[in-house]
């Protein structure tokens, strides 16, 4: 159990960091999108076209990236499950 705290540490830090980057994604995305139509005025090069589909492009990175994260989460959740019941039944309740 000493060794999986640090381990889980870094991992849940990892996650934590990538939940931030995927949430920053969605607001560039919504910014792009809300920017699109003056895209002329803010100094987007590409104009309307272009800002409009770097915008869904940023909000579809987030999402997927966000999706990616829950997979990955419920994943190391269940295989801690495992981890546990396996030393579960290879300690004897007199060792634990």
């Amino acid at each position: 159990m000493l060794i999986l705290f640090p381990v889980l540490l870094v991992v849940v830090c990892l996650m934590f960091a990538a939940a931030c980057a995927s949430a920053g994604l969605v607001v560039a995305g919504i910014v792009f999108l809300l920017a699109s139509p003056f895209g002329h005025m803010v100094g987007l090069m590409g104009g309307f076209l272009n800002a409009l589909l770097g915008g869904i492009g940023f909000l579809s990175a987030g999402v997927s990236l966000g999706a990616l994260l829950v997979l990955i989460g419920q994943g190391l959740t269940n295989l801690l499950m495992s981890y546990g019941r396996f030393h579960v039944r290879l300690l004897k309740p007199t060792e634990a």
